[in-house]
């Protein structure tokens, strides 16, 4: 199993060779740079409302399917077909943010670590929101 660290490495070296992490945005200036990060996190946002559309268009929250997928086509060492379906899209969601983070010099896995390290310190159903 890979680590986030190793994840958020793949997922960096995966965009940069399909041309997603053209700039630099430590190179940007304060105005480009802000609307850059501003516009990755916004794609995440994306991600959220793709997943929202599965479950409104009937969709199991744990259904993934393959609309391109041709029956006569499995196992016949072909590219492999786009998945669909929320958990494909909750997946999006993570890739985008270990992607921002990477772009970013964020460690996710240590803010991870310790963001879970804070919340076991947190009340039960803390804040109180209904949800």
């Amino acid at each position: 199993m890979s680590t986030i660290k190793e994840l958020q490495q793949r997922v960096g070296e995966i965009n940069a060779a399909n041309g997603w992490r053209t700039t630099n945005e430590a190179e940007l200036d304060g105005k480009a740079r802000v609307n850059s990060q501003i516009t990755r996190l916004a794609l995440i946002t994306t991600e959220v409302a793709e997943a929202i559309e599965e479950i409104r268009n009937g969709h199991a929250v744990d259904e993934t399917y393959y609309p391109d997928a041709h029956p006569f086509a499995v196992g016949t060492g072909a590219a492999p077909f786009k998945p669909e379906g929320v958990p494909s899209e909750l997946a999006d969601i993570v890739i985008r943010a270990l992607d921002a983070a990477g772009a970013w010099g964020i460690d996710l896995e240590a803010i991870i670590e310790e963001k879970l390290a804070y919340n076991i310190t947190r009340g039960h159903r803390h804040g109180g929101k209904a949800v």
